[in-house]
């Protein structure tokens, strides 16, 4: 009789322990927290803790680019094959040769240029200049001299900008100073009113910003932003996907940014065109 007990008792236990869910089976367990990708930036999200750029670098609607126009990442505005040259006539022409880092230095990790990447010995980066010429604009391009594009602090941008696409193996931005010009209003604009916004205080688009500088082109795209530094506008602007992509784009050719402060807030405002 015991030993019939006993017998009873081993069954019993490995029928509970095969009822019981293997080790490592979450069964109906919820899953694990994902990590987030890079999903862009909206206006009310820091992307590097010291900026909040707007999300939008859409085209106005207006124009499409036109492919037998893009530029392909492949050629330097010059026409010639290699796409740069030697850094030192880079650092001529542009005041970049661009980064060899293979890690980024901003706090997303997209930014690959800072400080040590571009000319800025020939800056006053304190010399903001918000003045733009009265009516009508050229109705051609206008550009500047040579690695310029605008005063001091937005010569700064558009190097950072070049060296971030010479460093990935893409032609340098051509400036237009109209679109300087254009990009000027609008900082000015949105230091004045404290907004930030694609829309203007008048209700113009960056598109009528364009038009109004005389810009003709197949396709456009703004970028703005506010931080705490020069550098801090342009890490903000690389650690969003969408405006990363207007400043690595293969579309636009031509471009041209504005900065400007007040107190500790710098302001800043980025326009990409395809030129027609």
């Amino acid at each position: 009789m015991a030993r019939m007990l006993r017998a009873r008792s081993l069954l019993l236990l490995l029928a509970l322990l095969l009822a019981l869910p293997a080790c490592g089976d979450d069964g109906d367990a919820p899953p694990a927290p994902g990590i987030p990708g890079d999903a862009g930036a909206d206006a009310s999200t820091s992307t590097d803790g010291s900026t909040a750029p707007d999300a939008g670098t859409e085209s106005d609607g207006s124009t499409a680019p036109d492919g037998s126009t893009e530029p392909d990442g492949s050629t330097s505005p010059d026409g010639s094959a290699d796409g740069g040259g030697e850094d030192d006539a880079l650092w001529a022409a542009w005041g970049t040769a661009g980064s060899t880092r293979e890690t980024g230095v901003s706090t997303g990790g997209h930014a690959l240029c800072n400080l040590d990447d571009v000319r800025a010995d020939d800056l006053d980066l304190a010399a903001f200049d918000l003045e733009v010429p009265p009516f009508p604009y050229a109705a051609s391009i206008v550009p500047d001299a040579t690695s310029r594009c605008g005063a001091d602090p937005d010569t700064l941008l558009y190097r950072l900008v070049n060296c971030e696409r010479l460093s990935r193996g893409l032609s340098p931005y051509l400036c237009d100073r109209r679109m300087v010009w254009a990009a000027r209003r609008h900082t000015l604009d949105q230091l004045e009113n404290d907004f930030m916004s694609h829309a203007g205080s008048d209700g113009s688009s960056f598109g009528d910003r364009l038009g109004d500088a005389n810009v003709a082109y197949w396709g456009a795209a703004e970028n703005v932003a506010y931080a705490f530094s020069l550098l801090g506008l342009h890490f903000g602007w690389m650690d969003s996907s969408g405006h990363r992509s207007a400043i690595l784009s293969v579309s636009y050719d031509h471009f041209g940014a504005s900065a400007g402060r007040s107190g500790s807030t710098y302001r800043g405002t980025q326009l990409f065109v395809t030129a027609r």
